[in-house]
C-alpha cells in the first residue's frame, strides 16, 4: 500500500512537469521562478478547477514533503557560511510551517481566491475574511 501510494505520487508529479514547492517561494519571486503548480495555484486568471486542482496538489506535496526541509535548511546554512546550528533551527521551524501550510492548502483548496485572498462576500457576513 505504502509502495503504491508512493510511486503514485511520483508519477503525478513526473506528469505535472513540476518540482515541490519551497517553504522559501512563500517569500516571493517572480511569476518565471515558479513550478507549474505554484504558478496556476497563484494565478487569478486561471479557471476555478486548475486553481483549485493546483492548490490541492501543492498542499499535498507541501503536507507529504515538509520534513524535508530538516535535512535543506542545515544544508543551506552550511552553504551559505552559517553555523549549522542555525540551519537546524530554521529547519525544524520551515518544517512545521510548511506542513501546516499543506495541510490548510488540502483543508481549503475549493475555496475561491482573488488577488491572494478570500473572496468578499458582505459586510454583514460573520463569515467575511475581510472584517
Amino acid at each position: 500500500m505504502k509502495r503504491g501510494f508512493g510511486a503514485l505520487l511520483v508519477i503525478s508529479l513526473m506528469i505535472l512537469g513540476t518540482g515541490v514547492a519551497s517553504a522559501d517561494m512563500a517569500k516571493g519571486g517572480a511569476q518565471g521562478d515558479l513550478c507549474k503548480i505554484c504558478a496556476t495555484a497563484n494565478d487569478d486568471s486561471a479557471p476555478y478547477a486548475a486553481h483549485a486542482g493546483s492548490a490541492l496538489v501543492l498542499g499535498a506535496a507541501n503536507t507529504l514533503l515538509g520534513w524535508t526541509e530538516l535535512f535543506n535548511q542545515p544544508a543551506q546554512a552550511h552553504k551559505n557560511g552559517e553555523h549549522i546550528g542555525v540551519g537546524l533551527v530554521r529547519g525544524v521551524g520551515y518544517t512545521i510551517r510548511r506542513t501546516l501550510q499543506g495541510v490548510g492548502g488540502i483543508l481549503t483548496f475549493w475555496v475561491p481566491k482573488h488577488g491572494g485572498s478570500y473572496l468578499h462576500v458582505a459586510s454583514n457576513c460573520p463569515m467575511d475574511m475581510n472584517q
